[in-house]
C-alpha cells in the first residue's frame, strides 16, 4: 500500500517519489464503511457491509477532456496524511477492485430489462485491473453505488450485471 500511495503522491503533487517518502505517515486509519449524506458505502472488509461496496467512479479518460465511469469493489476506506512542512494535509482514500470493461458497447450494454430502449443494467467482466496506484480513489469521485444482479452469459463468456442506483453523490 506504501509504494501505491507513494506513486499517487507523486502524480497528485508532482513531487519526486523521494520527496513525498519523507512527508508520509507510517499510519492510516482503516474503515469498514463511509457515510456520505444518508447513504451507508460499505466494503468488503466487513461482512455486514459487501452488499454495499459495489460503487461506479469517474476516472479521466485518456486522450481527451472526457469521463469514463467504471465499476469497482471497495475493499476499505482509510484516512492517510502527508506531513508538508507547511501543514499536515490529511486525505479520504479508497482502495477499489476494478472490473474489466466488456469487450464492445454492443455487451456492454446489451443486457436490458423493464423497458427495451433503456439499458438499465451494464454487463461488466468478472475479473478485475491489476492492483496499482490506480486502486486508490479519493471518496469525492465516488459517482454512486451499484449492485451486482447476477451472471449472464453472452456466448461463452461470463459477465457480471452492474445496476447503478440513481442517487448521485458526486456533480
Amino acid at each position: 500500500l506504501r509504494k501505491f500511495l507513494c506513486e499517487w503522491y507523486t502524480i497528485l503533487y508532482e513531487k519526486e517519489q523521494d520527496e513525498i517518502l519523507g512527508y508520509m505517515d507510517l499510519q492510516i486509519n482503516q474503515h469498514a464503511r463511509l457515510q456520505i449524506g444518508a447513504e451507508i458505502f460499505g466494503s468488503m472488509i466487513s461482512s455486514h457491509q459487501e452488499k454495499n461496496a459495489i460503487i461506479f467512479a469517474k476516472w479521466k479518460a485518456v486522450g481527451d477532456d472526457s469521463t469514463d465511469v467504471y465499476p469497482g469493489e471497495v475493499q476499505y476506506y482509510f484516512e492517510h496524511t502527508l506531513r508538508f512542512p507547511d501543514g499536515p494535509k490529511t486525505h479520504l482514500l479508497a482502495y477499489v477492485k476494478w472490473y474489466k470493461a466488456a469487450p464492445s458497447s454492443d455487451v456492454r450494454f446489451r443486457h436490458r430489462f423493464m423497458e427495451p430502449e433503456v439499458s438499465n443494467t451494464e454487463l461488466w467482466r468478472s475479473e478485475y485491473f491489476q492492483e496499482g496506484c490506480d486502486s486508490l480513489l479519493a471518496v469525492h469521485r465516488i459517482l454512486c453505488q451499484a449492485v451486482k444482479f447476477k451472471n449472464v452469459n453472452v456466448g461463452k463468456r461470463k459477465y457480471l450485471s452492474i445496476i447503478p442506483l440513481n442517487r448521485k453523490f458526486n456533480f
